[in-house]
């Protein structure tokens, strides 16, 4: 019976049997978050260019003391009530509040998905992967072990495996598909977090069919 945790441990200090093969997971570089938080400034630019240019709208109506009436369906925070006294006051206010506004929503956005994208580059990153004689493990959190979540093949529970993948003009997925001794299927995701996956792939089959042997 494959004992993970003994595995992971010893992945960790280094002595490592001639017959593992050991895959640390591969994460996104930083230049990936500078990229996000440049496109989220675009995006906030870009966002607020159709407020600017309606407000530029407004200044043009108030020129000739025009009021946009309710009925014209616009929502009631983007309503311009133009002042005489002042002819751009109403322009500014509405960029104020619907520039701003569309402003801090993207930037809030942005800041959301780039936390969410840290989190998943730190996972990746702090991933191992172990292919033994005996089976496989792979360990998100393997740093931390109160945080490790297993993935385990064992090699004396299956009787198969074999190499699928589904593609696209713009990705490729992998996995293996794997018969259980009674006869059951499952599937083992393969990923590029530690390598090519046909890499990773051939790997766990070579070494299942030198346990059968």
């Amino acid at each position: 019976m494959i004992q993970p945790e003994k595995i992971i441990e010893q992945a960790q200090q280094g002595a490592l049997p001639e017959t593992w093969r050991v895959f640390h997971g591969k994460g996104r570089s930083v230049l990936s978050t500078i990229l996000l938080s440049i496109f989220i400034s675009v995006l906030a630019t870009v966002c607020g260019s159709p407020c600017a240019t309606y407000a530029s709208l407004a200044d043009f109506l108030d020129e000739f003391r025009l009021l946009l009436p309710a009925e014209n369906n616009f929502p009631s925070f983007i309503l311009i009530y133009p002042e005489p006294s002042s002819p751009r006051a109403g322009g500014y206010h509405l960029f104020l509040q619907t520039g701003g506004l569309v402003v801090l929503v993207a930037v809030l956005i942005g800041t959301a998905f780039a936390v969410i994208d840290y989190s998943q580059n730190r996972r990746m990153l702090n991933s191992l992967l172990v292919i033994t004689p005996e089976g496989v493990v792979e360990c998100e959190y393997y740093q931390r072990p109160q945080r490790r979540k297993w993935k385990v093949l064992d090699f004396s529970m299956i009787s198969s495996l074999k190499l699928q993948l589904t593609g696209s003009r713009s990705s490729t997925s992998f996995w293996l598909d794997v018969q259980q001794r009674d006869g059951t299927w499952t599937r083992w995701p393969l990923d590029a977090r530690f390598d090519r996956p046909e890499a990773i792939a051939q790997y766990i089959i070579e070494a299942q069919a030198h346990f059968v042997l």
